[in-house]
């Protein structure tokens, strides 16, 4: 389950880059980056599936997170990471 803030530790550069799952259009991401994120990661569901994007703060590798939404009582919800998603530029 994600913490209260969230954290992603990227093994490319060895650093932690703080996120937040309410960010889904960083403005670094160009539509070929969105594009080959949302091929790999298939369709959101509503109230049950969702994603955010950011990049790594030390190397800029596009990343996406997909998560799980459970409510687990009113307007209460666990957030639960089902998938990372990396962007690899082409040399």
């Amino acid at each position: 389950m994600f913490a209260n803030i969230p954290t992603y530790w990227c093994a490319k550069c060895d650093d932690i880059t703080q996120f937040s799952l309410k960010v889904k259009e960083p403005p670094q991401f160009t539509f070929a980056i969105r594009k080959a994120m949302d091929d790999a990661s298939g369709p959101v569901i509503p109230y049950e599936t969702n994603y955010c994007d950011f990049c790594c703060k030390n190397c800029g590798q596009p990343v996406r997170v997909k998560y799980d939404e459970h409510e687990f009582a009113m307007s209460s919800y666990r957030y639960l990471p089902k998938a990372v998603y990396l962007y690899e530029f082409a040399l």
